[in-house]
């Protein structure tokens, strides 16, 4: 679970870590709710809208998201 005002990174869609070159989102909500556009999602479930490039995107599902950390920027 992420936490408001947390910085995270976007997963790559094959799982295998962050999109390369993508700059961190900030995580500005955290609900429960369905997740947008996740063809997958069943139920409710813990949600995130995030501040990603100017941008605010609604409802991202945890599993796109990773904690940003040192090792996974270098």
């Amino acid at each position: 679970m992420f936490d408001i005002g947390e910085l995270v990174l976007i997963i790559k869609s094959d799982r295998t870590g962050p999109v390369p070159d993508a700059p961190p989102a900030l995580i500005i909500n955290r609900y429960t709710g369905f997740p947008s556009g996740d063809i997958f999602g069943s139920g409710d479930m813990v949600v995130y809208d995030l501040m990603f490039m100017g941008r605010i995107e609604y409802a991202i599902s945890h599993e796109w998201l990773c904690k940003l950390d040192r090792k996974n920027t270098d």
